[in-house]
């Protein structure tokens, strides 16, 4: 189940992340300013957690270690609700299924939150044009794990990075994973299993030969049957809507109203694919 509208061959150098960034960057050659920018913010959120830390870091902190200078204003330019061209209100614009659950993985209530989210992405990405570049061009099992293999590196690599936000994986990898096993894995179990990956390259069991991978690769989506795609994403809905339940009892009016509107684009999906699986496999 794609969260891109371009074709699987094509998915890959075409994803909603690429999309963001090629938008906001740029081609490579000309970095636009409100990019630069952005990079600012996102070098001082990777040096902050680079250093032994017990808390995230504050705006005030992060402010404090951008350079040349930061400030708050700018701060709020870039992340939090009221903010500009994030990568979430791009994934939001998709308005598909898998759309809705990634969003949901990654909808923040604090600012900070949302800016390490995207600072994740922003570190992360050289490793993911490396893996574009090593990539054959079949897409199935070998792609799945590679990208696992890459993510784990990537986490090893920028421990603190990789932790923040109870693991979460970097967004554009969750959405290259739906992408290349096709209608084999949510989007719900993506995120979950490539933030096992996070924690698994963080223990003991990185330092065995393909240990990570060998303790992720079960939930990696294997051969799918007639139902599996729709019964996984049934699955992925349901415990997104009743989590949306669950935090709408203890957010504020301001902050309600886009959780609010996710459930209920997210109760549309789940009533749309089981009218589409009653009328494909009737009784």
């Amino acid at each position: 189940m794609q969260l891109s509208i371009t074709p699987l061959s094509d998915g890959l150098a075409d994803t909603v992340s690429t999309r963001w960034r090629r938008r906001l960057a740029g081609d490579g050659t000309d970095e636009r300013a409100h990019w630069h920018t952005r990079t600012l913010y996102y070098r001082a959120v990777a040096d902050l957690l680079a250093q032994p830390r017990r808390d995230p870091p504050t705006w005030r902190e992060i402010v404090a270690t951008v350079r040349p200078k930061g400030s708050r204003s700018t701060f709020y330019d870039v992340t939090g609700r009221s903010s500009k061209h994030t990568l979430l209100q791009d994934v939001l614009g998709i308005g598909t299924a898998p759309a809705h659950q990634l969003a949901l993985s990654y909808l923040r209530a604090a600012a900070v939150d949302q800016l390490i989210d995207e600072t994740k992405v922003w570190s992360y990405w050289p490793y993911r044009q490396g893996w574009l570049d090593q990539l054959h061009p079949g897409i199935g099992d070998t792609a799945a794990e590679s990208l696992v293999c890459v993510l784990a590196e990537w986490a090893r690599r920028n421990p603190g990075l990789a932790e923040a936000v109870d693991h979460a994986p970097p967004l554009c990898t969750v959405e290259d994973l739906v992408l290349i096993r096709n209608g084999r894995i949510s989007t719900n179990r993506a995120f979950v299993t490539l933030g096992n990956t996070i924690r698994v390259a963080m223990g003991p069991m990185a330092e065995v030969a393909g240990g990570v991978l060998a303790t992720v690769r079960d939930d990696l989506g294997g051969e799918p049957t007639r139902t599996a795609d729709s019964d996984a994403l049934l699955t992925g809905l349901a415990e997104q809507i009743f989590g949306l339940c669950e935090e709408l009892r203890t957010l504020r009016p301001a902050q309600a109203s886009q959780v609010r509107d996710l459930a209920a684009a997210l109760v549309r999906d789940a009533d749309g694919l089981l009218a589409a699986q009653s009328a494909r496999w009737p009784g």
